[in-house]
């Protein structure tokens, strides 16, 4: 196929959603992302994995994920080829944003591109972003009651992508979690990586209860577990984002790194210890529903278990090849999405209620309150008493989170990839949703976004 000088080149970002999700979900991060980048890029919100079909697993998903981007590759290079064979403008770069499990998603999928030869043809591979991302699963390795009922419930009803999140899984040819197979640098997904010339992360630091702060920034501790004893160094250019932290009053804890330039002068001292009138409002809600908390969630939980049940027949139709089955069970059409007719409607509708209540319930009863501003002069810190958050991974100073040897080394082998990372505190609820601004509901998250979309974000 012939091409001309005047090739105008664009620049390909995929946005995937996270569990219970749908594009919907990344639309208010997708119309900002549009409005600055809109002329240089080509972006497409995956929309072949909707509500209960995450369920399917990281891999499943991911597969559909690419076979979704294939398509949009062909259907973009048909727009812009002339009736004499001429290309007029063609992808020469590739980005992906991924939230939630959506990150792993991402992850998954540019392993098997990388395998499928695509970036011989797109390249640079330019950055790969994260959002509130179980990189190392959600599985709470100790012996708490809550803990075991936690792995288990999550293990049981959320089909394969539960068993895949809890390392109990068994990855086709690997004889091991899906989830440390992505980690391993001798394995594609880890490849591909390294070809991208930026991972970011971004990890919520308190108050997200669905995935917690040291999973979703790769960390073997969790420092904002004592945030009351804690000065936070707020990032100059977005207030939402923590640089650097210091243990008050102590002389103990090193950075890994100097704080870059871009870090702000003034610090924030973590006093989230409220009155009871702060605390109040709280703890009527809890009060109001508590009577009604045993029901709803019986109502929720089998309502999640029987699409649990769904998901694991369609899996194993989907493995054993049997299409006639799957046109049956109403697979996603990628070039149509999935198909809108009304139990499909209703059933992402009720997904986004099952999340809403789950995802609440557990931040609600867990919340901490922002901290509020103090001057650096009030504090003794200086840069080589504090924790620069960037690489951080860990700490002498804080208590290790139990997980499995599986679970560590993905961390370990994860942290060799230079992610930067960025720690987010918003003022929220619900920091999971917030942080990509999901609904009109969850809008803490905006200046997250502005800051990504006009400060970090390379075309």
């Amino acid at each position: 196929m012939a091409l001309t000088n005047a090739v105008e080149e664009t620049h390909l970002v995929v946005f995937i959603h996270g569990l219970w999700g749908n594009p919907g979900h990344l639309q208010y991060f997708v119309d900002r992302f549009v409005e600055k980048h809109g002329k240089n890029t080509e972006v497409l919100n995956v929309k072949c994995n909707t509500s209960s079909y995450t369920y399917d697993g990281v891999d499943l998903c991911g597969d559909r994920i690419v076979e979704e981007i294939y398509e949009n590759l062909d259907s973009f290079r048909k727009a812009h080829t002339n009736s004499d064979g001429i290309v007029n403008k063609k992808i020469t770069k590739i980005s992906f944003i991924g939230y939630s499990l959506g990150g792993l998603m991402a992850r998954y999928v540019v392993g098997i591109l990388y395998k499928r030869g695509l970036f011989d043809d797109i390249t640079p591979m330019q950055s790969l972003t994260t959002l509130a991302t179980p990189h190392l699963g959600i599985r709470r390795d100790d012996d708490r009651y809550f803990a075991k009922i936690f792995n288990w419930i999550s293990s049981s009803i959320l089909s394969r992508s539960g068993e895949q999140l809890q390392y109990v899984d068994n990855f086709e040819g690997e004889n091991e979690p899906l989830l440390l197979t992505l980690s391993r640098p001798d394995k594609i997904f880890y490849k591909a990586l390294t070809k991208f010339k930026s991972l970011q992360l971004f990890a919520n630091v308190i108050n997200d209860s669905s995935v917690p702060y040291w999973t979703s920034a790769i960390i073997e501790v969790d420092p904002f577990e004592k945030i009351d004893d804690l000065i936070l160094y707020p990032n100059k250019k977005c207030q939402d984002i923590i640089d650097r932290i210091a243990i008050s009053k102590s002389v103990g804890c090193v950075s890994s790194k100097t704080a870059d330039s871009s870090t702000s002068s003034d610090s924030v001292h973590a006093t989230t210890r409220n009155s009871f009138s702060k605390r109040l409002p709280r703890y009527m809600l809890i009060s109001a529903v508590a009577p009604i908390l045993p029901v709803g969630a019986f109502f929720i939980l089998g309502a999640i278990a029987t699409q649990g049940r769904s998901s694991r027949k369609r899996v194993a139709m989907i493995q054993e090849k049997n299409e006639d089955k799957l046109k049956d069970l109403n697979v996603v059409d990628v070039n149509n999405g999935v198909k809108k007719n009304e139990e499909n409607i209703i059933t992402q509708e009720f997904s986004s209620l099952e999340e809403e209540i789950v995802e609440g319930v557990m931040n609600l009863t867990n919340h901490v309150s922002p901290p509020q501003p103090r001057n650096t002069s009030d504090s003794s810190q200086n840069d080589s008493e504090t924790i620069c958050l960037s690489n951080f991974v860990t700490s002498s100073e804080f208590t290790k989170i139990p997980m499995s040897q599986h679970q560590y080394q993905s961390l370990q082998n994860l942290n060799t990839l230079g992610w930067k990372k960025y720690s987010v505190m918003t003022d929220s609820v619900h920091p999971h949703a917030s942080i990509v601004c999901r609904n009109r509901f969850h809008q803490g998250g905006k200046d997250i976004i502005r800051y990504f979309v006009e400060e970090l974000f390379e075309v």
